[in-house]
């Protein structure tokens, strides 16, 4: 019963994960771990996943490559190299064919230790946002993201 629970949010995660894709994992494909990380040392969670929404939105991609954790660099390099492009030229293609972002909607935040999720509401559905504090700065962890979704089906 409970694997029959968990495929039933994951199909009803499915939808969220497709709407957020072209807004948080636009970057999937490409970004670089270099940025200004002095800015960011001191926003919360919902304050770091907030910015990097906007930097989505307005397609700055420095923006973007600021807020990812190490982790999430890592996989997008691969994927990148993968693809036989550069991290850099993966981002500006994913840049360009991105649609404008809509924003979804933020909801708890939970804390423990160097680790917190953020709710992410969107066409109905939730999904908790992973996130990692490195360097004392929030990241946003799509890898982890990646990882709970790949465990869960």
């Amino acid at each position: 019963m409970y694997q029959d629970s968990t495929r039933r949010t994951m199909k009803r995660a499915v939808p969220v994960i497709t709407a957020m894709a072209v807004m948080l994992m636009v970057v999937f494909v490409g970004a670089c771990s270099k940025g200004d990380q002095s800015s960011k040392k001191s926003l919360t969670p919902t304050e770091t996943l907030k910015a990097y929404i906007e930097a989505a939105k307005n397609k700055d991609a420095a923006g973007l490559k600021s807020y990812l954790s190490k982790g999430t660099i890592e996989m997008m390099e691969k994927e990148a190299k993968g693809k036989g492009m550069s991290l850099d030229d993966a981002m500006k293609a994913s840049m360009a064919a991105m649609p404008t972002v809509e924003s979804p909607e933020l909801g708890k935040e939970e804390i423990n230790g160097d680790n917190a999720t953020v709710e992410v509401k969107a066409r109905g559905n939730t999904v908790k946002m992973p996130l990692v504090k490195e360097d004392g700065a929030w990241k946003v962890a799509i890898d982890k993201l990646m990882m709970t979704m790949g465990a869960g089906g």
